[in-house]
Parts: structure tokens; sequence; C-alpha cells
């Protein structure tokens, strides 16, 4: 189950609250002092209407400071004293341009006046104090709250982004945080507000995502970051980022494996292993790490770099000690093992099944509702990963026994899950029926995503298992699983229609062969006869009461069963050709002999089904003489007109068997054509 976390902006921190004492004298009164500011900003002349003349004379003041400094910095480089005044007249100047950010609609009015290079050059320079003052007004020029809903304020903040774009704001941004030093209270706030910078622009332009990758090193600088033991706001920040950055972008997921980056995520993981986080901003941060890890996993290369990091390991190693980061362990095994065999290989090597279903037994509700019923959809996602990724060998049958052990009470917890989440698409889909008779118009598509969002998608991988199960060819597995669907008045042809489904929907995403993969997968687990040999045997027979398939009587109803006599047989049965008995037998010894050959002890390798067949076949041969019955098929399928032709094809039919004469060789040929025009 590969879904994302959707990234909330983060809100501004708020101005501390003001003390009661500052608003209020001891007597109870309103302080004095507030109406003496008030009366000084009128003496100032008020607040100025923000308008275009206003705008102009903003701009002017700071460019106006700005080349003051400049030339004080020129004609006095040694001697900060000289222009340390013109500093913080620019300093000032720069405060009271975040005015702009109460008026978007300016912005490209702004962007005319040529500011936007002036701002951008001003992160370079000699004094950090100069450049923390500009990240500072750029992260209040693109804040989110600017944006508000109104549709011209939005385009108008997209014509300062791309002016900031186009004059290398992104490489002068991250430059910027190698000076900074978090060791300064003030720098420390510059690194968070850069931060929030980087995440504005993306908020307005999802494509600077890839843009700050690709022309940048941030992804280096947050690997670093992350990786530093301490926590605090900007490792939590940073750690945000990284996720936002990676959440919908294959580019970065793979640009960040390349660099070593799944082995980063998992170290700043790893010291959760045994411990958990100590605040609520903390376990954010792990959830956003997970997040991180999540997204690097999509790539199948990255799945790869996972492995060999002992990303496997570690998750169990997590997921046993039970802490806060238990259930996002789970997930991020869960995408690790999607569409990636050996990954699953791996998990079951080291142990991983025995805590894997210690898990997916626990019915108790841990955390809240929602948790809970998460771990389950991801568990679920993980058995039917291991299914999908583990076809055969001494892995399977380890995976297999898992449900047979305990009286099969892992396929009871499966079937209670079921159940519950069957009833969740039954309901659904009868809202939506009523919706559609309310004239409320509702296409496939959305239908189909709407029961997905009830619970289809954890429904149709239940069903999946059910369907590995069954064809695991064990006698106890399938007599519980069908005791378990007569219980709660369902038959196999409830599962088939969630599988069949499944199948229909499956989508193109990963591309066409992929999608073909996937469906042949579905069928095949929907449709193969676990216990059938591997001759053509059962297509010609009668089919004794063990070799039903779990699809052919799915596709009956619970009352109407397979009946040979009435050519109630089922689907794949219609189209089979069909062989004698003796035609059967033939081959069914053939085989027999061919087990005898390879086996010391050929019983090991005969199934019960084998043997009852090859009885069953020799006790209702009614021809005795096989170059007899061979003859005849020859004959039958090729379809001689003439005598001449008849014995030209199998010169035998005179030299063997009963030497047939003209005459009733003429008879024969007759009596197939009778049989080949009637049918």
């Amino acid at each position: 189950m590969e879904n994302h976390q959707h990234y909330n902006k983060r809100k501004r921190d708020e101005s501390p609250p003001v003390p009661s004492s500052a608003s209020q004298d001891a007597d109870g009164g309103v302080d004095l002092s507030l109406l003496e500011a008030v009366e000084k900003s009128a003496q100032n002349g008020g607040v100025e209407v923000l308008d275009l003349r206003t705008l102009k004379k903003l701009v002017l003041a700071f460019e106006r400071r700005l080349r003051d400094n400049l030339e004080a910095r020129m004609k006095y480089p040694d001697q900060p004293d000289k222009f340390a005044d013109s500093e913080v007249e620019l300093h000032e100047e720069i405060d009271r341009l975040k005015v702009l950010a109460g008026a978007p609609e300016l912005y490209p009015e702004l962007v005319a006046l040529n500011t936007v290079p002036s701002l951008v050059d001003l992160l370079g320079h000699d004094n950090a104090d100069i450049a923390v003052d500009v990240v500072s007004l750029l992260m209040d020029l693109t804040d989110e709250d600017v944006l508000g809903d109104d549709d011209d304020n939005e385009e108008a903040v997209r014509v300062l982004v791309d002016a900031l774009l186009e004059n290398n704001a992104l490489e002068l941004l991250v430059q910027n945080l190698a000076r900074l030093s978090e060791a300064d209270p003030d720098e420390a706030t510059a690194i968070y507000n850069t931060l929030s910078t980087i995440e504005n622009l993306i908020e307005v332009k999802p494509a600077v995502a890839e843009l700050v990758c690709e022309r940048t090193k941030l992804l280096r600088w947050l690997i670093g970051r992350i990786k530093v033991r301490e926590f605090d706001a900007n490792k939590q920040y940073a750690s945000e980022i990284l996720a936002i950055l990676l959440q919908n972008s294959p580019t970065n997921q793979k640009r960040l494996g390349q660099m070593n980056g799944v082995d980063a995520v998992l170290q700043a993981v790893a010291l959760y292993k045994s411990r958990d986080p100590k605040s609520e901003d903390e376990e954010e941060m792990l959830e956003n790490l997970f997040d991180c890890l999540c997204c690097l996993l999509m790539p199948m290369e990255n799945k790869e770099r996972f492995l060999k990091s002992e990303g496997v390991e570690l998750m169990i190693i997590i997921m046993k000690q039970k802490k806060s980061a238990y259930g996002s362990s789970i997930r991020a095994l869960d995408f690790a093992m999607t569409k990636y065999p050996p990954a699953c290989e791996r998990f079951v090597d080291v142990l991983g099944l025995k805590t894997a279903f210690a898990a997916f037994m626990v019915s108790k509700k841990r955390k809240k509702e929602s948790y809970q019923e998460e771990l389950e959809e991801r568990l679920i996602s993980l058995i039917a990963s291991l299914f999908g990724g583990i076809l055969r060998g001494s892995r399977r049958e380890r995976l297999l026994s898992k449900f047979v052990e305990n009286e099969c009470e892992k396929i009871d917890r499966l079937m209670e899950l079921y159940m519950r989440y069957s009833d969740r698409v039954k309901a659904e889909t009868e809202r939506l029926d009523r919706l559609q008779l309310d004239d409320l118009e509702i296409d496939e598509e959305e239908r189909y995503n709407r029961k997905l969002e009830a619970g289809l998608y954890t429904l149709q991988l239940i069903a999946v298992i059910l369907g590995h199960l069954w064809s695991s060819d064990h006698s106890r597995m399938r007599e519980r699983i069908e005791l378990l669907l007569k219980q709660n008045k369902l038959t196999k042809k409830d599962v088939r229609c969630i599988l069949q489904e499944y199948h229909d929907n499956i989508g193109d995403l990963d591309g066409p062969e992929e999608k073909e993969r996937a469906q042949a997968k579905i069928q095949n687990c929907a449709e193969r006869s676990p216990s059938a040999p591997s001759t053509p045997t059962f297509h010609s027979l009668s089919p004794p009461p063990e070799s039903f398939k779990f699809l052919c009587r799915a596709n009956m109803s619970g009352e109407e069963e397979e009946n040979a006599a009435e050519l109630k047989i089922g689907e794949e049965f219609l189209k089979a050709k069909c062989l004698m008995n003796c035609e059967v037998a033939r081959i069914l010894d053939h085989k027999y002999d061919q087990l005898q050959q390879t086996s010391d002890d050929p019983t090991n390798q005969i199934s019960q089904v084998f043997e009852k067949s090859m009885q069953y076949v020799k006790r209702f041969s009614r021809y005795k003489n096989p170059d007899a019955v061979r003859q005849l098929c020859v004959l039958g399928n090729l379809c001689p007109e003439t005598v001449e032709e008849a014995i030209a094809i199998v010169p035998s039919i005179k030299s063997k068997g009963r030497m047939l004469e003209d005459e009733a060789i003429e008879k024969m040929l007759h009596d197939l054509s009778l049989i080949k025009k009637f049918e």
C-alpha cells in the first residue's frame, strides 16, 4: 500500500501574549502607555495607505540606503565603524518593506521596479545580519496567509516567486545556510526562516521541489541535519522539508537514494528503536522521518539499498520493542516488500513471520481506532506482499504453516477482517445506489474510488490471501475456509467477485507490462488448480471430488454446485478438449513410470488424487486395445473423406489392431462424418 501524507503548511508562530500588567495599571484601568503610542503614531502621520505611491516611496528609500551602504563599504572596507550606521539604516528599511505582505496585489509592481535583484543580492551580504533580515522579509512576502482565498493574490505571489527564481534566490538561500551557526539564536531562527521560505515557494509553485534539489545542495544539507542526535525545532523542520521534497517526486527519491540517503534516514530512525520521543514535536519529527523512508522505498533501486543497509532487520527490531515507532515500522516494511521478492525473502529469513503474525492477531485497540485500522490494513498488505513475493520453496511452506498452527486461528482472524470490510463496502455501495436514485450522477470511476475509501482495497487483499491459501492444496485450510464461508452465509463466488473486480481495475501506473503481470498474478491466484497433476487428465474426466477448483465452484451459486450429469461443470471445462478414459489411462501410466524412474520411493511423489484418478480411468475404460483407440482418434482428428485417404494417413489400420476391411473403414468414416455434421 503506497499512500502518502499531505503536508499542511506550518503555521507561523504567533506573537507572545502581552502580559496583563502592560495593558492595565494597578487600579484595573487602561495603561496610558498604549494611548501614548497611538498619539505618537498620529503625530508621525498615522498609518499610510498601501498603494502604488507608497510602494514607490518604500522602494526608493530602500534603494537609497542600499546604495549608501555599498559606497561606505567600498570607501572604508577595513573600518567597520564607518559603515555601521548605514547598515543599521539598511536594516530598518528592509524591515519596513515587510508591510508589503499586506498588499500582495502590489507584488507585480514591486517586480517591475526591479527591486527583487537587489533583495536577492543581499542574501550574500558580508554582514550575516542583513542576510537574515532579507530571509525574514522573503518569508513574510511568500507566506500562505498572503494568498488567502483570492485568485488574484495567488497570481500576484506567483509573479514574485518567478522573479525570485530567475534571480537565483534558491541558490543563495541554500548557500546562506552554510554560513549560519545554530549556536547563535538569531542565526538559528534564520535557518528556520530559510526552510520556511523554501516551503512557501514550493506551496506557490510545486515545481520548485525538484528545482531546488537540482540546482542546490539542499538535500545534502538536510541529510546532515537529520543525522544530528540532539532534537530541536530545526531538526524537526528539516525532516518535514525533506518529506515534502520526496513525497511526489520520483526524481528526488532516486537522487537522494544515490546520495546514500536511505542509510542516512535509517540511522536517524535507529535512534528511536528502543525509546520513545520525549515530546509531541519530537514524535512528529519521527513520523516525518518514516514518511521520508517510505517515499524513498518507492523506486526499486532504493529497495535494494534498504536491503543492503539491513533495513528489514531494523524494522523488525522496532516492531519487537513496541515503542511509538511500532506502526511506522510496519508501514515501512509494507513499502519495502511491495513488488520486491528479495525483501520478502529476507523478512522470512530473519524470522519476521513470528513478529508480523503476532501483530496480525492483536484485535484489541491500540491508541485510537483509526490507528488500529491503519495497522490492520498495513499488516494485510504486508502478508499479501509475502504471498506475492514468495511463490515456492521452504519459505513458502513456512508462510503457509502460520495459517495452520493453533487450529487455523489466523484464518479465523482473516475471515473476521473480511466480514468487517465487506460490510463497510456493502454499506457504501448501498449509499451510492441511494444517491443515484436521487438523480445524483456518479460515474464509475468515482464510484469505485469511494468504495476504495470505504475499505475495498483491503477487502481485495484479504480475498487474494484467501485465494493463495485455497490454492495451497492443504486440506485443513480448505476445510476451514469452507466452514467459515458457510457460517457467514457466503460462497466462493462472493470471494471470486472481489478478486474479479480487483483484476479489472488494476491500473497501468507502472506501465502496461506491469499491469498485465499483476493481472496474471490475480488470475492465477483465483483460477489455479492446486491439486491437479501437470497432465491434462482432468480436462477429460468427470473430476473427482477433491479436484474441484476454487473458482469453478465460485462460478455457481451456493445452491448450484457442479453436476457432470447435467453438464454443470464450470467455465474452465466448457472449452476443454475431451479424451477417452483409455487415453487418459495411457497418459497416467506413462507419468507413473516416469515417477518410478526418478525416485527410489515413488509413492512420495504421487498424490492421492493422482492415484484415485488412475484407478477411475482404468476401472471405466471400455477399450483394451490402445492401438485401435489411437487409430480411431487420429481418424477423428484428421477427418479423411475416403478409405484410401484413411489408409494413407494411418497405414496401421490395415496391418495392426483389428485389420479392418474397407467396408468397415468406410462405415467408420461415415459415422464420424455424421458426428462432424451434427456438431
